[in-house]
């Protein structure tokens, strides 16, 4: 028998046969990372690195929901455009009061801004909706204009809702369109 032939018979499986991996700290099992990554596993992966925290868990992981199979909310948990209205305005006058356009940040403050809204949004405790929040910035110019409009499918009787709030300075104009679909 020539060297080729053994080598490639003992590569082979038979068919349906699986190979386990040894277990055990020596036998080539992952370890946990508070002793560091094997050797093997970190070859050509310099950055790599892994989040290990302590202590207090995070907002997120506090509020556990357990359904109720309601298919709409209870009129006191219907979220009010009223309501919610003057959250969106403060949030915007915050925001963008001292702001003057550029391109160069208008896309990061955008991005700031949608993120504020949605957060007093949820803070004002309508926590089975889930929220779609769009911020539209323009340069404040005599020639420019703009025509917004926004579709979405929901049922109104459900619960889902949409609204919208302008918000003007010398510089900027600022549209928030804030969409609320109810979430079992």
């Amino acid at each position: 028998m020539d060297k080729a032939s053994v080598h490639s018979e003992e590569d082979t499986l038979a068919p349906m046969q699986t190979v386990q991996p040894p277990r055990g700290p020596a036998g080539g099992a992952r370890r946990g990372t508070l002793m560091g990554p094997r050797k093997s596993i970190a070859v050509g992966l310099l950055g790599r690195s892994s989040v290990w925290t302590l202590g207090r868990k995070s907002k997120a992981q506090d509020v556990k929901l357990e359904n109720t199979y309601r298919m709409q909310p209870k009129d006191e948990e219907r979220l009010m455009s009223y309501r919610l209205r003057p959250t969106i305005q403060e949030a915007l006058e915050e925001c963008l009061a001292s702001y003057s356009y550029s391109e160069a940040t208008a896309g990061k403050k955008v991005c700031e801004v949608a993120q504020i809204i949605r957060d007093r949004v949820k803070d004002a405790g309508f926590l089975r909706y889930k929220l779609v929040v769009q911020v539209q910035l323009l340069q404040r110019r005599p020639d420019l204009s703009i025509t917004v409009g926004s579709r979405a499918v929901w049922s109104a009787e459900v619960g889902d809702t949409c609204l919208e709030v302008k918000y003007n300075t010398k510089s900027v104009r600022a549209l928030a369109t804030v969409h609320a679909f109810y979430f079992e």
